[in-house]
């Protein structure tokens, strides 16, 4: 018979499913980093290229410029450098940032190889007397123009780059600062570190570095800085945040900063250098606005980044733009906000258990539906807090998450409810129907060891004269006849959904509300007695028509709270039910003798069927196991 464990087992596997799920990913949720990064660039594409405004124009070394001013870009005199400073400066640019190192003099054949000879030998005094090469060189070189030039506009940032090599036996860091000549005459400079995440694509930029005991402060620093009359005593450096005057920048343990992408390659304003170089450019494009001067195109394979927008459209991203999306998430506080490890952990762990609930409560089918609107719900989710509160969620392993939970449990279910299901239908098939059948196998907790109340009605049936008229029959024909008069009451009880109970010798207990419950059970029994009445009436006329003798029944139905369930030992039980309730069903059954009729029904029962049924009021009797006596009535038929 059927064993059936404590309901809240399967319920606990279940989510120690999603726990066991969730604690996996979380300690491998680096190994999705790559995909985790991709659809992050998604975001980006899914959010759309936004308006970067007229704060920032870039200046631009392009294909367009190489061609018009006929020079390739190492050939190039920083005296070119010096006239761009000039205009910009006369057209009004508030800060100039030069996206190019300035840490050695300006390019020249010979300096190129007296430094090589020089440097590949360890005699002091050789490089000494390089040392005095240089400063001769830059004395009568171009870089005492660009000097004046930076001098001239007091507001020209240079860039310079943080060497970092890092081993797992030790980190070694090296940094050059722009030229002396330059600083000495109000140049000023920043470095730019831009860091390529496992994926190799460009999201975070190092915001400041501590170097020898000294903080150095990156270019989008230095030009906020100027642009925004900030003194650098006004920025402070703390752990998990930047502060640029009234500006908080959030960063990262390593003090890299989110850049928070207004779209891909020229999404700035962007002006060829040559126009600017011979003056013809747009001066309103310049006045009051941050000018960033870079190298800008892919044909010269330097300072380009695959960046987040590069993964749909394909083109990577200069450097110098790089730097633009960065001072623009600073100067607007646009800033992304990573929900962190801890948090995104606890979205694990909630999802796990939820899907494990999710897919332990519903069917297959619909905790398979159910999971994937988890999902779609989820990443909707993460992609609105992208777009519109900033905030970067994972999504990569929540998904895997509920898809491996849902999973986990469905086999669970599969390995231990199939026994189950074969069992509740080997136990129930003979009594109900396929459906009440089905609808048990989905919902087996109705049928735990013990019960519960439930209100039901009870249908009592029982053969008149039975004993008289097997006594003159041979068995085969008692058994016959027998079989085919259980056979159709059966059906008809089956017709209504009924639960045939039990057999009491030549009589039939059917309960209607129990295991399942309908909102019309006290009808549908009534109809059941009723055809059961006609269906009995075209069995005698077939018996007579065959020689047979015929028997008649009465039937007694009653409402009320009976305890419903299994019944028995852990071993072995029945589905039943039990309480005074039965007794009146049956000993209005037993009073259709007595009164000469065929349908009783008690008043519970009358008050619930009154509608449809036509009856006939009887003086109330006394029934056994009442203190007081209990209306019935005789059913004629239906209205």
């Amino acid at each position: 018979m059927l064993k059936l464990k404590s309901k809240r087992l399967p319920v606990l596997i279940s989510l120690a499913i999603g726990i066991f799920t969730s604690l996996i990913f979380i300690a491998f949720s680096s190994r999705f980093q790559n995909l985790e990064l991709a659809t992050i660039d998604w975001r980006f594409w899914i959010r759309g290229e936004r308006d970067p405004g007229d704060e920032i124009t870039i200046v631009t070394w392009d294909d367009e410029t190489f061609k018009e001013m006929g020079h390739r870009y190492q050939d190039w005199s920083r005296s070119y450098h010096a006239k761009v400073i000039e205009n910009l400066s006369r057209w009004g640019a508030k800060v100039i940032g030069f996206d190019i190192f300035v840490e050695d003099p300006s390019s020249n054949p010979g300096l190129q190889v007296l430094k090589e000879l020089f440097t590949k030998e360890k005699d002091e005094k050789r490089k000494g007397m390089l040392e005095e090469i240089k400063a001769l060189m830059m004395r009568m070189g171009e870089d005492k123009v660009l000097a004046s030039a930076c001098r001239q506009a007091g507001n020209v940032v240079f860039d310079s780059h943080f060497e970092i090599e890092e081993k797992k036996e030790y980190t070694r860091i090296s940094f050059t600062p722009p030229l002396e000549i330059f600083l000495e005459n109000k140049a000023d400079y920043g470095f730019v570190n831009i860091r390529h995440d496992s994926d190799g694509f460009a999201r975070t930029l190092l915001l400041t570095k501590t170097h020898q005991d000294e903080t150095y402060l990156s270019s989008p620093l230095k030009i906020l800085s100027k642009y925004l009359g900030v003194k650098e005593s006004q920025i402070e450096v703390k752990e998990g945040k930047t502060k640029l005057g009234n500006i908080v920048i959030p960063i990262d343990k390593d003090n890299y900063m989110l850049i928070n992408f207004r779209g891909g390659a020229r999404t700035f304003r962007c002006v060829p250098y040559y126009q600017v170089h011979k003056g013809i450019a747009e001066p309103s494009f310049f006045k009051d606005k941050i000018v960033l001067v870079g190298m800008f195109t892919e044909t010269i394979p330097l300072d380009i980044h695959p960046a987040p927008f590069t993964r749909v459209s394909g083109f990577r991203m200069p450097g110098i733009e790089v730097l633009a999306n960065a001072i623009y998430t600073i100067l607007h506080q646009d800033f992304l906000h990573p929900l962190g490890r801890r948090n995104n952990n606890l979205i694990l762990l909630f999802l796990g258990l939820l899907t494990g609930l999710l897919s332990y409560r519903l069917s297959f089918l619909k905790a398979l539906l159910v999971s994937f609107l988890e999902m779609i719900i989820f990443a909707t989710l993460v992609i609105f807090l992208f777009i519109n509160q900033k905030m970067l969620l994972d999504l990569v392993c929540p998904l895997l998450v509920v898809l491996f939970t849902y999973g986990g449990v469905v086999l669970y279910r599969g390995l231990t409810e199939e026994r189950k299901k074969k069992e509740i239908k080997s136990m129930f098939q003979r009594y109900v129907t396929q459906e009440v059948v089905n609808e048990l196998i989905d919902n087996p907790e109705a049928l735990a060891l013990g019960g519960k109340r439930k209100e039901v009605t009870i249908l009592f049936s029982d053969i008149r004269g039975f004993t008289s008229m097997s006594e003159k029959m041979k068995p085969e024909e008692v058994v016959h006849i027998l079989n085919e008069y259980f056979s159709a009451m059966i059906e008809i009880i089956f017709k209504y959904e009924g639960t045939l109970d039990k057999f009491i010798g030549d009589a039939i207990m059917a309960v209607f509300g129990a295991p399942v419950a309908h909102p019309d059970d006290p009808q549908r029994a009534l109809r059941t007695a009723v055809e059961m009445r006609e269906e009995l009436k075209k069995l005698q006329e077939k018996w007579k028509g065959e020689g047979r003798p015929a028997f008649d029944i009465g039937i007694g139905i009653n409402t009320g709270e009976v305890v419903a369930g299994n019944i028995g030992s852990s071993e072995r039980m029945d589905y039943t039910v039990i309480g005074d309730n039965v007794n009146l069903a049956s000993r209005l059954e037993s009073l259709n003798k007595e009164h000469q009729t065929h349908i009783l029904i008690s008043e519970d029962t009358y008050q619930k069927v009154k509608d449809v049924a036509k009856v006939r009021p009887i003086e109330p009797v006394k029934v056994k196991g009442k203190e007081k006596e209990v209306m019935i009535y005789e059913v004629e038929g239906l209205k």
